[in-house]
């Protein structure tokens, strides 16, 4: 259970959205130079095939917020939060989010605490990663807790997008206006949300 863009079970995502929006997903896949196959394997892909499917996926649906729409529409039990279901609440269940990857840690200072994402400064992945992986995030804080939360700060290490449509509709996804050029990707919410029970898995 991990909320990792490279990831097998996250590509399957990638995949059913391309598929929702219309699209051919065994186009998608050739043009990332994979057998149409390829995720039906037992191995996963490479960090590049996996960043290739990722680009293919968002230049064949032309969607300017393929991150953002792919975390809206996902069926998350394919990443297999419904382990979550032996949490007692929503503190627990993101500490072993957190612990199921060493990219993430759970911050926690006074009223404010924030799941963190640290920057693979070596190998950057494209904007739409950063913004699939706090919008999952925040998704699945709310579907966990039956309530809809809202971020107290986003912050993004990628550049401010070109668009002003791009700005808004990440302002709209989290409740808040995003930070960009900032040292590390950031979810930022009231630390007394992590007390709230769990009502889904």
């Amino acid at each position: 259970m991990r909320i990792d863009p490279l990831s097998k079970a996250a590509l399957r995502l990638v995949l059913a959205e391309v598929k929702r929006q219309g699209d051919a997903v065994e186009d998608v896949l050739r043009s990332a130079g994979l057998d149409p196959a390829a995720l039906e394997l037992a191995a996963g892909v490479s960090r590049d095939a996996a960043l290739s499917v990722w680009r293919c996926a968002a230049a064949a649906t032309s969607d300017p917020f393929f991150g953002l729409n792919v975390a809206t529409y996902a069926d998350l039990d394919i990443l297999g939060f419904s382990t979550l279901a032996s949490h007692d609440d929503l503190g627990q269940a993101l500490t072993k989010i957190v612990g199921a990857d060493e990219a993430f840690e759970l911050d926690q200072v006074g009223e404010h605490a924030a799941v963190c994402r640290r920057l693979d400064t070596s190998a950057p992945g494209p904007a739409m990663l950063a913004e699939w992986t706090l919008a999952t995030t925040l998704r699945v804080m709310r579907e966990a807790t039956g309530r809809r939360l809202e971020a107290t700060t986003v912050r993004f290490a990628h550049a401010e997008p070109r668009f002003a449509a791009h700005r808004r509709e990440l302002r709209d996804t989290f409740g808040a206006a995003p930070e960009f050029d900032t040292s590390r990707d950031e979810l930022g919410f009231e630390t007394r949300h992590l007390a709230l029970p769990l009502t889904r898995w």
